[in-house]
């Protein structure tokens, strides 16, 4: 399919958001979260205007949301850019998320419900059965709803939020580490261990569990980036 068309299914899709600005926001963002619109590719507005059936105004608007939410770069000569990361933005990001998901995981552990709990293990089994049968797309997934699901519990809306924004920048960088060889067992058992803390109460743990699992992370995405990023640019995409 091509990307016009994509782009005018997305238009489809949330033509409930709102305004066109909305709309167009909407659609662009999740082009660009999904790999649709790779990191570099130039914006033009008069072109997305007619593929998505706006006026330029809209388009623009959405631009300036995009750019705040750090989606795109708007550059003086080629105007909005899809966003490239750096490796120092990367350890930036990586490093703040660390002490962030420690820090929801030790609240979890103190204020979790026993539903919570329940929806937890539930979690946990489901990427041990998409684990033996190598999907990996179902299990990113389900480690992203696991984590989500912690920083909820921790009662802690702020928090939430920051660690809601950083997942919307990591989801875009490929290839996963999932893809590595022993990462996926690896990271159930780590799951597995951070639940374990947290059904237990024990909040030192739990947050000991989640840094170390977060600092894992960082360091094999950073290996990524030196094998299959051109220099000094961390796709997302």
């Amino acid at each position: 399919m091509k990307l016009h068309e994509k782009l005018h299914e997305l238009v489809k899709r949330y033509e409930k958001e709102g305004t066109a600005a909305e709309v167009a926001y909407a659609t662009l963002r999740h082009a660009i979260m999904s790999g649709q619109l790779p990191p570099g590719t130039r914006l033009r507005a008069d072109e997305l205007a007619l593929e998505m059936g706006f006026s330029r105004t809209p388009i623009r608007e959405s631009f300036r949301k995009l750019e705040a939410h750090e989606l795109v770069d708007i550059q003086p000569r080629n105007g909005p850019v899809v966003r490239e990361f750096t490796e120092q933005q990367l350890l930036e990001i990586y490093f703040i998320r660390e002490a962030l998901e420690g820090m929801s995981a030790h609240l979890a552990a103190e204020n979790i419900t026993k539903v919570e709990l329940m929806e937890l293990e539930q979690i946990v089994s489901k990427m041990q059965d998409t684990m033996h049968a190598k999907e990996f797309d179902d299990f990113k997934n389900l480690t992203i709803s696991f984590h989500q699901l912690v920083n909820r519990a921790s009662r802690n809306q702020r928090l939430t939020k920051l660690l809601d924004d950083l997942q919307d920048i990591v989801v875009r960088f490929h290839p996963s580490t999932f893809v590595l060889e022993g990462r996926l067992e690896k990271t159930l058992k780590e799951h597995q261990a951070l639940l374990a803390a947290i059904e237990g109460r024990d909040s030192v743990a739990a947050e000991r569990i989640a840094r170390q699992y977060r600092r894992e992370t960082m360091e094999l995405r950073i290996r990524l980036y030196q094998e299959t990023s051109r220099p000094n640019v961390l796709k997302a995409g």
